[in-house]
């Protein structure tokens, strides 16, 4: 089963066409897109700029579907800041289903895959952080682990905007709502988890564009992002106690 990974868009539409270009090249697949796809100046609130991000999701959404791949979507900071608010942030998008991912019950959802099948839980951007975040992520994968529970040998993904800080994923970042992730991955026990968030982790010192989690067992998966564009990872998910194979486009 294959996996394509990328994060903060910050409103590069021709970048996402790009990476959905190889996604339907690679299809079956997922197409992931962890969150912050659009920009956000003020203006955004004024001109309602968000609008043509979206527009251009349930387009790729359409292509990839008549093509055998998925498209993937969670929200960021920058996404939610921009819509005010106003914006359904869509946890997966394909041909007449949205899912409203600002609904516990509701964002997690099962993905056929060619002869695979994969759970998909998204996860909103949370404003808060503590133990409110903590309670409300684990909302979010007690919803997702319900479904999965016929399904205990299929890979279960995350979709996550924050990297968890003091981690190779996320040097840098410092952010308890981001850390909550880490305490729930190690109760919940996900197959991947893909974020962002922390642009320049995968070139600083100590940071990588993957991780494995010792205490969750957890592939987590940040792929950045450059000035210059936006950045990929692909993953390869094996049958049975295979590892994944990982590979990293640092310009796509």
């Amino acid at each position: 089963m294959n996996l394509l990974h990328t994060t903060d868009l910050h409103g590069d539409l021709a970048g996402l066409e790009a990476a959905a270009d190889l996604a339907a090249a690679s299809a079956p697949c997922i197409l992931a897109v962890s969150g912050d796809i659009v920009e956000w100046p003020m203006r955004c609130l004024e001109k309602d700029e968000w609008m043509p991000c979206m527009d251009t999701l349930f387009k790729i959404s359409d292509r990839l579907a008549a093509s055998g791949a998925t498209l993937a979507a969670t929200s960021g900071n920058h996404d939610a800041w921009a819509s005010a608010g106003r914006v359904p942030w869509f946890g997966l998008l394909r041909p007449g289903f949205a899912a409203d991912a600002l609904q516990p019950a509701r964002s997690s959802h099962e993905v056929q895959i060619g002869d695979g099948l994969a759970i998909v839980t998204c996860f909103p951007w949370r404003n808060d952080s503590g133990p409110s975040a903590l309670s409300a992520v684990t909302d979010f994968a007690e919803a997702g682990r319900m479904l999965r529970e016929p399904f205990p040998e299929s890979p279960w993904i995350w979709l996550y905007h924050s990297a968890p800080g003091g981690t190779p994923v996320g040097v840098g970042a410092a952010n308890d709502e981001a850390n909550a992730i880490m305490e729930v991955a190690a109760a919940y026990r996900p197959s991947i988890v893909l974020c962002g968030h922390v642009h320049g982790s995968p070139w600083l010192d100590g940071g990588a564009p993957f991780w494995t989690d010792p205490r969750s067992g957890a592939l987590f998966s940040n792929p950045g992002r450059r000035q210059t564009g936006i950045c990929l990872s692909s993953i390869e998910i094996g049958t049975g106690t295979e590892p994944p194979v990982c590979n990293w486009r640092p310009n796509l």
